[in-house]
């Protein structure tokens, strides 16, 4: 943020504060994507969203417009056409509660999709059902139902599909995710329903770990073959001493050899608040001993609410230099900035110290309650997006460190939820 307002770090007593203040955020309105038609780069389709406000978004956070128009590039690469057009409807917590997508069919927009989202009184998703225009009214498709720990994680997805003869959802499939001690996603299991035996059985797995800062180290993939989970492929994930990204490795499980096989290696670089502003893509070649083989390079830019702006691709000459060349991408990103008013201090029956302010890298938070009891610790952007969450065990004092070098440079809330109390601070990250 251009503009950062220090906050007190003093432990703050017992009393219940709401105090309002506006923050000048950044959002998406407009992307458009290209690619090299083997001598220059032509464009290939764009969209453009409209916001009311104080709803905003971007690439990593939740697209909140009422409307987004699409368009596609006809007639030999000069001609742009409309393609889709969607528009949300919000709740009076700026949660999204309907999602349609409308097409364009060369004379007129005719309606095609929609998604209905339903929320709990915590403002989780509770279930989101998909239709399809049938011609004279929408018409059933799927639904997600959803649970969630008392920690407030994500527990189970449930997919149904609709029976139109029995006019019901009936089960087809099921996600459940499991969590460390530490709040983190550390296994995913996925399930079909069997409609003949009334049973779900295994398909896929992911496991999850990683590093002693809480940052993803692996994801694992496995596949049951109906007696025993066979791994299928793995990324891994490397960090620099500043918590930065700087290498995902994907493999793939060789069942013939009995080990992983290299397939792609993409090696981020030139930070500028955690964000690479270059990325070498590289592929395995097994001539030889094996080798990496350079295949794109792309380069990032952002703007100073750390947003992403441009990017571009090259492709790598034999010859040895990088080169554009037939289908390298690239994409330009738009947006306007827009007021929003967030909470700022809130609190019960509690103290609560979070310090440094701002943070650079690493957050600490002294947590001093009346009495003891289990609590969630979430923190979220300005925008309302969650960037980290754990639950911790009942207890009447805590401290802990959150490293914060891969949040964007900005203002977060930091929200502690007991069973009997609730916390909620304003912070500022910084670097």
């Amino acid at each position: 943020m251009k503009r950062l307002k220090l906050l007190f770090t003093l432990a703050i007593p017992v009393l219940l504060i709401q105090n309002a203040q506006a923050q000048t955020s950044s959002r998406l309105t407009a992307k458009a994507d290209w690619y090299n038609n083997g001598a220059i780069f032509v464009a290939n389709d764009s969209t453009s969203y409209a916001y009311t406000n104080p709803r905003g978004g971007d690439l990593k956070h939740t697209l909140k417009y009422n409307t987004a128009m699409s368009w596609k590039v006809v007639a030999g690469d000069t001609v742009f056409s409309s393609d889709s057009t969607i528009y949300q409807q919000f709740d009076a917590s700026n949660n999204i509660i309907s999602k349609t997508r409308t097409f364009w069919n060369g004379t007129a927009w005719v309606n095609g999709t929609k998604t209905l989202f339903f929320y709990d009184a915590s403002n989780n998703l509770d279930t989101a059902v998909d239709q399809i225009w049938g011609g004279t009214n929408w018409v059933n498709v799927s639904r997600n139902v959803y649970s969630y720990t008392s920690g407030n994680h994500l527990y189970s997805n449930q997919y149904q599909v609709w029976n139109s003869t029995t006019s019901a959802f009936v089960a087809n499939s099921q996600k459940t995710y499991y969590y460390s001690v530490a709040g983190n996603l550390v296994q995913e299991l996925d399930q079909n329903y069997s409609t003949v035996t009334s049973t779900y059985t295994y398909t896929n797995k992911f496991d999850y770990t990683y590093t002693a800062t809480n940052q993803l180290a692996s994801t694992t993939a496995s596949v049951w073959n109906g007696s025993a989970w066979v791994s299928s492929y793995m990324y891994n994930y490397t960090y620099d001493t500043a918590g930065d990204l700087i290498n995902t490795l994907y493999q793939t499980y060789n069942t013939t050899t009995a080990a992983w096989d290299n397939i792609t290696l993409n090696t981020y670089s030139s930070f500028v608040s955690a964000n690479p502003q270059m990325e070498i893509d590289q592929v395995w070649d097994t001539t030889g001993g094996g080798f990496w083989k350079n295949n794109l390079e792309r380069t990032y830019s952002y703007n100073s609410f750390n947003q992403l702006t441009h990017s571009v691709a090259e492709s790598w000459n034999v010859a040895g230099f990088w080169e554009h060349a037939n289908g390298d991408p690239a994409a330009n990103y738009y947006y306007e900035t827009y007021t929003t008013t967030g909470v700022n201090n809130v609190v019960a029956n509690g103290e609560v110290s979070i310090f440094p302010v701002p943070a650079q890298n690493m957050l600490n938070i002294k947590l001093n309650w009346n009495e003891a009891q289990a609590f969630t610790v979430t923190i979220i952007d300005m925008n309302g997006s969650v960037v980290r969450q754990w639950s911790v065990a009942p207890t009447a004092q805590y401290n802990t460190s959150v490293p914060v070098q891969n949040f964007a440079t900005g203002n977060y809330v930091v929200k502690i939820t007991g069973a009997n109390s609730q916390i909620v601070k304003q912070i500022v990250v910084a670097h």
